[in-house]
């Protein structure tokens, strides 16, 4: 396998922090002996999509600094339509990161049109999520997706936070001694919790429950058993369906590519969720546990506000889809039609739905629903540029998550909208502070619309990004194109920095700042495939980062001196 480490490394850099419009020119003097380089140099990219893929930790929304490991499969990828930033397909690499973020670049076909990325390490203690992404529900040009983990170490602070929707359970027990899984009835269950859902209300998000049989058998991928030795460590987590905390962690996002009960792929379709969960199993060693020879039960808390796709209410003896997601394909599956029952006791807010699995992952209860192109009308002056976020959130009954960043158009179209839903839209700045939210609930199928207040006057700057290569030396500076970011510790501004040839460098704007907003700037190396950074104060008119990969192979000229440049 080829390994691409896109990890932060100590700050390399030649050139400081410079404020207004900057050239990149080289100041070398005549004394210094003229370099010949051997790196060829790259072409920016020329794919139409790129993407931003943010990691943030669910329990704290920072970018996660701990080393992540990041997948992509699907169609596209296995096309070599989808690259990184040196072009290079990313088919059978691992890409890591320590600063939350990776960028690849995309291109589609009529044949391949999706493709996901499949992030966690559970090394460093983080879940493994996914999502997946398809031509049409992307933008051409930059584009920012956020994928939220979940560390089960932090177990205590989630589950005594009541504004996120979700619970976490761990134990950790014997191997028995033939090497089974369990010789005894294991079952682990979450504790309940109330969250604040996104109507304000008190909501349970209810629990979900593992049972694992006496003597059952881990298998690996060929179907032979696991001889265990040691702790096994179990962890199953419950994502309430009452807000976008929890929601927006939703593996694979609603509108994915499904596997559905006829065994057909279905791209046309979106989930209305009665919540999710998880389920995992690690040995001594921290491998995962995914198969076994014999059924386990599991048990997912379903809502009794939950409603079927046409708003008739559920009741118990009634069924409700159960979807697995497959962590090698990010696809999710069609499994069973689980039965809902009453809990024993009876709980006035929940139902359970109950079935029986040879395999661990998500789960869901999710009807998988015909769409339409909804349409929004943000309702904000001609002046108003700012970059915001667009959140869509399905009423109680009828769960439905989007979210849209660095939206800027007055007219939005969003693709795979669920026919006949009506959803609560919230508008948030670029500080992530809520702005507008819709006063009643919308089906954007017929078109909606949210008015935007007026921005505040405050004084604006656009941040320049300027990115080269040269040698160690600091001769031959040529443009180096690559993925820039800016971070303000609220939220990601990425793109890609192109060729600008008057000016010999790769440069990126990023426009309409606040002034005096204090961040990062991060620029892929792509000599040395990692992220070099540049702390920075934006401030009007104009502030210049200038960032330069010293990292070329260059070799002197024989005979030769003056400068290179």
């Amino acid at each position: 396998m080829n390994i691409r480490a896109f990890a932060l490394s100590p700050m390399v850099m030649a050139i400081g922090l410079t404020v207004g419009l900057s050239a990149c020119h080289d100041s070398n003097s005549s004394s210094k002996a003229t370099e010949a380089v051997t790196n060829p140099q790259r072409s920016d990219l020329a794919q139409p999509y790129m993407y931003q893929l943010v990691f943030e930790n669910i329990a704290t929304g920072e970018p996660i600094t701990d080393e992540l490991q990041v997948k992509l499969t699907g169609p596209a990828v296995d096309a070599g339509l989808v690259v990184d930033a040196n072009n290079v397909s990313v088919k059978g690499q691992t890409l890591t990161t320590n600063i939350g973020t990776v960028s690849v670049a995309a291109d589609y076909d009529a044949s391949n049109t999706s493709f996901s990325v499949l992030v966690g390490n559970s090394a460093t203690g983080w879940s493994q999520t996914g999502m997946q992404l398809s031509q049409d529900t992307s933008v051409a040009g930059n584009q920012t997706l956020v994928l939220k983990l979940i560390n089960p170490s932090q177990a205590a602070a989630i589950n005594t936070n009541e504004e996120l929707a979700l619970s976490i359970a761990t134990k950790t027990f014997a191997a028995a001694a033939d090497g089974a899984v369990t010789d005894a009835l294991v079952t682990l269950s979450t504790p309940s919790k109330q969250s604040t859902s996104d109507e304000g209300d008190k909501e349970d998000v209810g629990t979900t429950t593992i049972s694992l049989p006496a003597g059952v058998n881990a298998l690996d991928a060929n179907g032979q058993k696991i001889n265990l030795t040691g702790d096994i460590s179990a962890t199953t987590v419950k994502f309430g369906n009452s807000s976008a905390s929890s929601m927006s962690a939703f593996p694979g996002g609603f509108a994915p590519t499904v596997v559905d009960e006829t065994g057909a792929t279905d791209k046309t379709g979106a989930f209305i969720t009665g919540g999710f969960a998880q389920f995992n199993l690690t040995d001594s060693t921290g491998t995962a546990l995914k198969r076994f020879d014999k059924p386990v039960t599991l048990t997912i808390d379903l809502p009794k506000t939950s409603a079927q796709p046409d708003g008739t209410a559920l009741v118990a003896g009634a069924t409700y889809p159960v979807w697995s997601y497959d962590e090698s394909t990010g696809k999710w599956q069609f499994e069973a039609n689980g039965l809902i029952s009453e809990k024993t006791p009876v709980d006035a807010n929940n139902f359970a739905v109950s079935f029986e699995s040879t395999h661990l992952s998500y789960w869901n209860l999710d009807f998988l629903g015909r769409t339409c192109s909804g349409t929004l009308n943000l309702q904000r002056s001609a002046q108003d540029t700012r970059a915001l976020s667009v959140e869509l959130v399905g009423v109680r009954g009828q769960r439905f998550f989007q979210t849209f960043y660095d939206v800027r158009d007055a007219k939005q179209v969003f693709a795979r909208y669920p026919i006949g839903l009506n959803v609560n839209v919230i508008v948030r700045d670029e500080q992530n502070a809520i702005l507008a939210r819709s006063t009643t609930a919308q089906n954007l199928c017929a078109g909606g619309s949210v008015t935007i207040p007026a921005p505040p006057a405050v004084t604006r700057a656009n941040l320049i990004v300027n990115v080269t290569e040269s040698c160690p030396s600091g001769t031959n500076r040529r443009p180096s194109p690559t993925f820039v970011y800016f971070y303000d510790g609220r939220r990601w501004q990425s793109g890609y920095a192109r060729t600008n040839t008057s000016a010999n460098v790769a440069r990126l704007t990023f426009d309409g700042i606040r002034s005096g907003t204090v961040g990062k700037v991060y620029a892929f190396n792509p000599l040395k495939l990692r992220y070099d950074e540049q702390s920075i104060t934006v401030n009007a008119p104009n502030t210049t980062a200038t960032i330069n990969f010293a990292d070329l192979n260059c070799k002197p000229v024989t005979g030769a001196t003056g400068t290179s440049n």
